[in-house]
């Protein structure tokens, strides 16, 4: 049986990105990761955006991946909004005038939310959604196969190797067994169709109840999985050797210079602070 396609998941396409070697792609992520976590100005945070939406859409990464992911980030985005008003002092911004930093734009009561602290909120929302698409790229580009072979390659421990996967395949499977459940409910002729809470609730039963069955049935299996690999038992060879191409070396170590520039000029000149 051919498993249904679901979100989240690798699919190959013929792009550089899908060919290129997963060490490579996770030094590159990682880069963005780092110089997305430290710098806070939206004009430099905007640059990368823009590396981040060609590298997007360049892998063919599907958009919809991440307006699904917009009930996450409209949750931080309150977050970020409640941080925000909790900067409410000029003094924490670095490179902003005190002035301009301490301009009030919103005053409800005694909550005040001041020019930096609303910097500081976007920038929060901005970096989210940039570790989202860089994350989702990934996934969608990378094989479980291919990243094994990488990561045993380097002599990573295999417990940990095994603990990744087990955790990239934890969403499209649960996601799987969900539309399964449900495509054998509606077969059946059952339908959540309701304007009314307390019946959403129990016609919801034929979907929930097998779903959890299914949740622990797959935690067991794994549990098993991970008790008959005796890890630490001996140790380990693996027959395979991967082969790097000259788009291996060189986004990698463009990324790594890149990062490295920022952040001496974060550290040296506070460049991409606010």
């Amino acid at each position: 049986m051919v498993d249904m396609p679901v979100i989240f998941e690798y699919v190959p396409r013929d792009t550089f990105l899908h060919k290129m070697n997963p060490l490579s792609k996770l030094v590159m992520i990682t880069c963005i990761f780092i110089v997305s976590s430290v710098y806070w100005d939206l004009r430099y945070l905007g640059v990368l955006a823009i590396i981040v939406a060609i590298l997007y859409i360049v892998s063919k990464t599907p958009k919809k991946w991440l307006l699904l992911a917009l009930p996450f980030g409209a949750y931080r985005f309150i977050e970020a909004c409640i941080l925000g008003f909790a900067l409410a002092d000029p003094k924490y911004y670095k490179v902003l005038p005190p002035e301009v930093a301490g301009k009030v734009l919103l005053q409800i009561g005694p909550i005040t939310l001041i020019y930096g602290g609303f910097l500081w909120a976007v920038a929060y929302i901005f970096r989210i959604v940039l570790t989202m698409a860089v994350t989702f790229m990934f996934i969608y580009t990378t094989s479980l196969n291919d990243l094994i072979k990488s990561l045993t390659s380097i002599r990573i421990p295999y417990f940990l190797v095994y603990i990744s996967v087990v955790a990239l395949k934890f969403v499209p499977e649960f996601l799987r067994m969900l539309m399964t459940i449900n495509m054998a409910q509606v077969l059946r002729g059952w339908s959540l169709k309701t304007k009314n809470p307390v019946k959403l609730i129990k016609k919801a039963q034929p979907l929930v109840n097998p779903f959890t069955r299914q949740i622990i049935h797959y935690v067991d299996r794994v549990t098993i999985s991970a008790q008959i690999r005796a890890f630490g038992a001996k140790e380990v060879r693996y027959p395979w050797r991967i082969r790097f191409t000259a788009i291996d070396y060189i986004i990698p170590l463009v990324s790594i210079v890149a990062a490295a520039i920022a952040l001496y000029l974060l550290i040296r000149y506070n460049m991409g602070l606010i």
